[in-house]
């Protein structure tokens, strides 16, 4: 047996490069003359959003990958490898999250300046950021031993085309080479093991990182759902990030014929069907705690969805339920609400219902890409208006934009340095 793919290092693209470093600049800057600012708090809450936001997309596509070794999928091919290069980003995860702990007094201050009682033990720092960055620590371990073992087998040679840094880090990569089909039995053999440790320690770690770094963040209140909720949220923007970018490689020379119309239509089946889930499971919350009625409980969506889609007291019976634009528009966040429902779910179901919709590139990397922008919206939804319930725009703003698009500069160049350079996305061995 010998290595179906071979990579082929090349160089990356200047004024996307350009573009990237300006971005991740501007939102560097933005974050530390916030900090410094007068309103530190505005810089930290954007950064935990968008840390949680990116860091989610290159877990979720850990995860993705994992899925496709443990079910043992053949028919991905380069999505795959499409899907491993966002998972780079996974360590660097954990590098934000330690110096995410030096704004904790701007993000979890309900909990670190009120007595909690009971959940004293529960919510304080040493239990939250020790378990919280044990998991992301141990996930980005994880990742690193599975993307090494993934790639192994097709570099053998790479680093003879390679230059700079990239020449040194597929030597590295290479050392002690056993031969193209020891170096594949091996690595199946490893990746066999990593990928349904990393789906448990998923499944369980980010359940519980919903609970931390969001739920926490309105103490006293609670659903049991939540945390399978947020880290659904992380798979589905890994799976639209995916299909963003099939679509956008659709032409490329090397990868674009490996881009095919039965895999991007697998792409858009993904999308509807997981989008569609990511509603249930919202339906899944907001129902019992429509019909529980309980102040605990209806806080957080009284705060995000206002009186509008709450029961008063004596209105049990639907005919009863007033609604209207208006009562809807009163309220500060319920609007925005409306956006994420309508770019995570009503328009991937419907624009996806067809198969011709998932068969063409540029309609569904188009809505795939609605997709991804709903979920950072939804991210933010989660978060501000446990903030500012009366402010809709607090997510808007000079720093939260900058800061916003500095994580995208940051994640887009760290995705093309290691899928074009160290190393590239493998494509099947030219016979």
């Amino acid at each position: 047996m010998s290595s179906a793919e071979q990579a082929n290092p090349q160089g990356l693209s200047r004024p996307l490069v350009i573009v990237c470093g300006l971005l991740t600049l501007l939102g560097t800057g933005a974050f530390f003359a916030g900090i410094m600012g007068e309103h530190p708090e505005t810089a930290w809450r954007a950064y935990h959003i968008n840390f949680l936001y990116f860091g989610g997309i290159a877990q979720g596509a850990m995860v993705l990958v994992c899925i496709f070794t443990v079910v043992g999928a053949k028919w991905p091919g380069t999505v795959k490898r499409l899907a491993e290069s966002f998972t780079a980003w996974v360590p660097i995860s954990f590098a934000l999250a330690i110096l995410g702990f030096f704004g904790k007094e701007h993000i979890f201050e309900a909990w670190l300046t009120e007595d909690m009682g009971f959940k004293a033990g529960w919510l304080s720092v040493g239990r939250v950021f020790g378990a919280d960055l044990a998991i992301f620590g141990v996930l980005a371990v994880l990742a690193t031993i599975y993307l090494y073992h993934s790639l192994r087998p097709s570099l053998n040679g790479a680093a003879d085309s390679a230059t700079g840094l990239a020449k040194g880090f597929l030597t590295k990569w290479t050392s002690n080479w056993q031969g193209d089909d020891v170096e594949q039995i091996h690595a199946e053999r490893v990746m066999g093991r990593v990928a349904p440790i990393t789906l448990w320690i998923f499944a369980f770690g980010f359940t519980l990182i919903g609970f931390d770094q969001v739920m926490s963040i309105t103490p006293h209140w609670f659903s049991n759902l939540f945390g399978t909720f947020f880290s659904w949220g992380c798979f589905l923007s890994a799976i639209a990030a995916t299909t963003v970018l099939a679509a956008m490689n659709n032409n490329h020379p090397q990868i674009g014929p490996e881009i095919t119309t039965p895999r991007l239509h697998d792409l858009g089946k993904m999308c509807f069907a997981f989008s569609v889930v990511w509603m249930y499971m919202f339906w899944s919350q907001y129902l019992v705690i429509w019909y529980g009625n309980m102040p605990e409980e209806t806080v957080f969506f009284e705060a995000r969805l206002g009186p509008v889609f709450l029961m008063d007291a004596d209105a049990w019976n639907l005919a009863n339920w007033n609604f209207s634009v208006e009562r809807l528009m009163e309220t500060p966040w319920a609007p925005i609400c409306m956006v994420v429902w309508a770019c995570c779910w009503i328009i991937p179901f419907f624009g996806l219902l067809g198969q011709k919709a998932k068969k063409t590139p540029c309609f569904v990397g188009s809505v795939a890409f609605i997709l991804l922008f709903g979920l950072w919206l939804e991210r933010n939804v989660l978060i501000w208006p446990s903030f500012s319930p009366e402010d809709r725009f607090a997510w808007l703003g000079f720093t939260q934009i900058a800061i916003a698009l500095g994580f995208l500069g940051a994640f887009v160049l760290v995705q093309q340095v290691f899928s074009k350079v160290v190393p590239s996305i493998v494509v099947p061995k030219s016979s």
